[in-house]
């Protein structure tokens, strides 16, 4: 039963994740911002045709506006605030390495219990 409830949660928590970035590029586009959505892929660890491993991407997406770009991560949680357990240290590392080469980057998080988006 926990590996029921616990698939659930993870069900939920992709859908909740997808839905917060439509409405993330929605409002990009309708302020005129140019934003790309950095999909996920995969990977091959095998010969076979099923033989491969989904990888996930080091953000989210990049965005520009006026000669501007950002390098954004989107994260949501059902909480009032966001905890930092939630970021991987892959990301962290990935987002540092831009911001260090002087592009902005960052998360932008959406925390539902309270309808905030920071």
């Amino acid at each position: 039963m926990p590996t029921t409830n616990r698939r659930r949660s993870g069900v939920l928590a992709k859908q909740n994740g997808s839905s917060f970035e439509n409405m993330f590029k929605t409002r990009c586009t309708y302020l005129k911002v140019a934003c790309t959505r950095i999909p996920d892929s995969c990977r091959r660890v095998g010969s076979g045709p099923r033989d491969l491993q989904q990888v996930k991407s080091p953000f989210d997406f990049i965005i520009s506006f006026q000669g501007r770009a950002a390098i954004i991560d989107t994260k949501t949680t059902a909480e009032a605030s966001f905890k930092r357990v939630l970021i991987t240290e892959h990301q962290v590392e990935e987002l540092v390495q831009h911001e260090k080469q002087g592009v902005s980057s960052g998360y932008v998080v959406h925390l539902r219990k309270v309808s905030r988006v920071v």
